[in-house]
C-alpha cells in the first residue's frame, strides 16, 4: 500500500504549531516589556490580555539657573529623569528656553519608551521656562491629564537675618 501524502490541510495546521512554539533562537516573545506598551490582564473585560498606557507624574524643577524633569510612577518611584545639562547645554544656556524644550522633548522620549501616555504634570521653582518645558512635553506625544503648580510658599517662615550695618 503506498504511503499516502499529507493533504495541504495538514501541511498548514503544522505551519502553524511550528509559528505557536516559542524559537530557541534567542529572539524575543511578543508580550515583552521592551515594547514600548506593558501588557496587563483587564479584570472588568473577563481576564483578557490588553495593552494600555501608563499614568505617571511628571515633576518640573526651575531655578533660574537650570530645569530638572523627573518622571515618576502614581507612586513616586523615578523611572527617569532628565535636565538642561544632560541634553548638552552648559553654563548660562542652561537658563535658555530652547534648554528646557530639548530636555523636555528627552524625557517625553523616554516616558513613551516605558510605556507612559497619560502624565499630570506639578511645576515648582522660580524660573520663567516652565512653560517651554510643558509645551514641548504636549508636543513630544503625551497627554497631559492635569497642571498643577507646587511651588512652595513661606507664610512669615523662618526669621529673617539681622539687618546689615554699612
Amino acid at each position: 500500500m503506498p504511503a499516502a501524502s499529507p493533504s495541504p490541510s495538514d501541511a498548514a495546521r503544522g505551519e502553524a504549531a511550528a509559528e505557536a512554539q516559542p524559537s530557541s533562537s534567542g529572539g524575543e516573545a511578543s508580550g515583552s516589556p521592551t515594547t514600548g506598551f506593558r501588557r496587563v490582564v483587564d479584570s472588568r473585560r473577563g481576564g483578557g490580555v490588553a495593552t494600555r498606557s501608563l499614568e505617571g507624574v511628571v515633576h518640573i524643577q526651575n531655578t533660574f539657573n537650570n530645569i530638572h524633569l523627573t518622571l515618576t510612577d502614581n507612586d513616586g518611584l523615578v523611572k527617569a529623569s532628565v535636565s538642561a545639562g544632560v541634553v548638552g547645554f552648559r553654563g548660562s544656556r542652561k537658563s535658555q528656553p530652547a534648554a528646557a524644550e530639548r530636555a523636555a522633548e528627552e524625557l517625553a522620549r523616554r516616558a513613551l519608551a516605558l510605556g507612559y501616555g497619560k502624565v499630570a504634570v506639578q511645576l515648582k521653582g522660580p524660573g520663567n521656562t516652565k512653560q517651554y518645558a510643558v509645551q514641548s512635553l504636549a508636543a513630544g506625544g503625551l497627554v497631559l491629564t492635569s497642571l498643577a503648580d507646587v511651588t512652595p510658599i513661606p507664610y512669615n517662615g523662618c526669621r529673617q537675618p539681622k539687618r546689615r550695618r554699612v
